[in-house]
C-alpha cells in the first residue's frame, strides 16, 4: 500500500533503520565546534572540573570516614556544600558585569578543586565546614558560567551539540578521575593521592590560563560590561 501523503500534500518521507543509526558525519561535526576557542575553554574546564568532583563522589567520604568522623557530619558537609552551591548560582548576574567571566571560570574552578584536595590537612569539622563552602560557591558558579559562555559561543541550531560535548567530556572526566585517584592512592597512599590529584588540577588550570591570556577573542567577548 502507497504512503499516504503528508497534510501539506507532499510526499510522506519514509524512515528507515539508518536513520535510528549513529551518523559519524554528526560526530565529527560536533567535535569540530571545538576549534571555536570559547567552546575548548569550556569543555577543558568541564573536564578539569572532575579533578574536584571526581574526588569528593569517592575518595571524600572514605577518608573522613577513616579519619574518625561520622556519618553524620559527613552527610552535612556535603549538605552545606551543596547548600553554599546554590547560594552562589544566584550571584551569577552581578559578578560577571563586574569580572570577566572566562578568568572567573577559571577562578571557581582552581576554588573547587584546592578545596577539596586539602581535606587531609583538615582536622575538625569547623575548618571542613569552611572548605566544604568555599568549594560550594565555586561548584555554584562554574557550572551556570560554563553553560552561559558555550551558549554564547555557536548559535541556536548548535547548543545542543555543545551541550551533548559537555555532557559526554564531563563523563569521561567523572569515570577516569576516580579511576586515577585509585592508582595513585594504591601506590602513594590516600592521603597523597588528595594532593596529587589537586596539585595536578591546579597545574592544568594554570596551563589553561595561559592559554586563555592569548586568546584576544576571548577577552574582548568576556570582559565585564
Amino acid at each position: 500500500m502507497p504512503e499516504p501523503p503528508a497534510r501539506d500534500g507532499s510526499a510522506r518521507k519514509t524512515s528507515g533503520i539508518g536513520d535510528y543509526l549513529p551518523n559519524p558525519a554528526d560526530y565529527a561535526s560536533t567535535l569540530r565546534l571545538l576549534l571555536f576557542p570559547a567552546v575548548a575553554l569550556v569543555i577543558a574546564a568541564t573536564f578539569m572540573r572532575q579533578a574536584g568532583s571526581g574526588v569528593q563522589s569517592s575518595f571524600y567520604g572514605v577518608w573522613l570516614s577513616e579519619a574518625g568522623f561520622t556519618a553524620g557530619v559527613i552527610g552535612m558537609l556535603i549538605g552545606v556544600g551543596n547548600l553554599f552551591s546554590a547560594g552562589a548560582a544566584l550571584s551569577i548576574g552581578p559578578l560577571t558585569r563586574r569580572f570577566n567571566e572566562h578568568w572567573l571560570l577559571l577562578a571557581m574552578i582552581l576554588l573547587a578543586i584546592v578545596s577539596i584536595a586539602i581535606t587531609p590537612m583538615l582536622d575538625t569539622v569547623v575548618v571542613l565546614l569552611i572548605a566544604m563552602s568555599f568549594r560550594g560557591v565555586g561548584q555554584g558558579l562554574n557550572l551556570p558560567l560554563m553553560l552561559s559562555i558555550a551558549s554564547r559561543a555557536v548559535g541556536r541550531d548548535f547548543q545542543g551539540r555543545v551541550a551533548a560535548l559537555r555532557i559526554a567530556f564531563n563523563r569521561l572526566g567523572s569515570m577516569l578521575v576516580p579511576f586515577a585517584m585509585g592508582i595513585i592512592a594504591e601506590f602513594f597512599g590516600l592521603e597523597n593521592a588528595f594532593y596529587i590529584v589537586g596539585i595536578c588540577g591546579a597545574a592544568l588550570t594554570g596551563l589553561l590560563a595561559i592559554w586563555l591570556s592569548r586568546q584576544p577573542e576571548l577577552k574582548r567577548s568576556g570582559s565585564a560590561a
